[in-house]
């Protein structure tokens, strides 16, 4: 299984944080949608609550990389995916996933 890792802005070193974040908890492209056909497809008869958690496996193909010595982007194009429910609220799977010293 791939590493899990945080992509909220508080859990990026400041120095990758563009300015134009504020406001916003994780960076732009983080967030996707999938319409009835490919809900249908992964097997979501009945839609999640939202804040429900879920876990995503997922084939990507990089379509495009750029480092212009202010920072890497590689973006990607999913071509093949699977959901699940964890049955987890969304503060518990954040905690056991992304666990902190102060907690």
């Amino acid at each position: 299984m791939a590493k899990m890792a945080s992509l909220k802005y508080e859990d990026l070193p400041r120095m990758q944080m563009p300015e134009d974040a504020v406001g916003m908890d994780y960076p732009y492209g983080a967030r996707f949608s999938i319409c009835d056909a490919a809900c249908e497809a992964v097997g979501i008869d009945k839609l999640p609550e939202v804040g429900a958690t879920m876990s995503m496996t997922a084939k990507v193909v990089v379509v495009g990389v750029s480092d212009d010595g202010m920072g890497k982007r590689i973006e990607f194009q999913i071509t093949d995916m699977g959901l699940a429910s964890t049955g987890k609220s969304a503060g518990t799977m954040a905690s056991r996933l992304y666990p902190r010293s102060d907690d």
